[in-house]
């Protein structure tokens, strides 16, 4: 997600996750769902699964973390597969990170690749909402779907047990997952915009130095 979801795993998500929030505790959100009634019916499993699968042959990413309404970080980039690259922002710093099956490497824009001591494989962010523990209709007018769907928080790699995020799809594509958590006292939300890759070229580890 992540946005990315999950704790340091080596996605969009966990990293923004991870460095924005850590360990804070999730405040679901109770909503009636709204249908209307030209909308044709919708099976909250089968949207998702659909939606996943449509991603296949990648997508791009923007996740954005905010800290008591202040920008903390932003992570955009491409996933294909198992392997992304992506650039995080983060007040005046930025690095970029290039993950694949081979290994990864981290940046300054424009310097060296330098790979990181990391036996943990990457894993792509979409994988982490493919299985939650439920999922409600929330919103189902106009092309416009709305689920709630509940997570372990260890997914997220968060300390809460439960994560409710609200996933968002327009003409049955994935367009958002976002989440509100409470840190000390202090909203923490974290959205996550998706959308299908324009470019395919692969993602590939940096060439050797010579």
């Amino acid at each position: 997600m992540v946005v990315a979801l999950a704790g340091c795993n080596g996605t969009a998500d966990s990293i923004a996750t991870t460095t924005a929030i850590g360990a804070a505790g999730t405040t679901p959100t109770t909503v009636a769902a709204t249908t209307s009634t030209s909308a044709a019916a919708v099976d909250p499993t089968t949207l998702l699964a659909g939606a996943l699968e449509s991603y296949g042959d990648g997508y791009t990413f923007t996740s954005t973390a905010t800290i008591g309404g202040a920008t903390a970080i932003v992570v955009s980039g491409r996933q294909q597969g198992a392997n992304s690259e992506m650039l995080l922002t983060s007040g005046d710093g930025e690095i970029e990170y290039l993950l694949t099956a081979d290994g990864q490497w981290v940046r300054t824009p424009g310097g060296d690749w330098q790979q990181l001591d990391t036996q943990q494989p990457p894993a792509a962010p979409l994988t982490q909402l493919a299985a939650p523990s439920r999922l409600e209709l929330v919103r189902n007018e106009a092309g416009t779907v709305e689920l709630s769907a509940t997570y372990d928080g260890a997914v997220f790699g968060l300390a809460s047990s439960e994560v409710v995020v609200l996933l968002t799809f327009r003409d049955g594509l994935l367009t958002e997952a976002g989440y509100t958590s409470e840190q000390e006292g202090v909203e923490a939300e974290v959205i996550t915009q998706f959308a299908p890759a324009a470019d395919t070229t692969p993602i590939t580890a940096p060439p050797a130095e010579s």
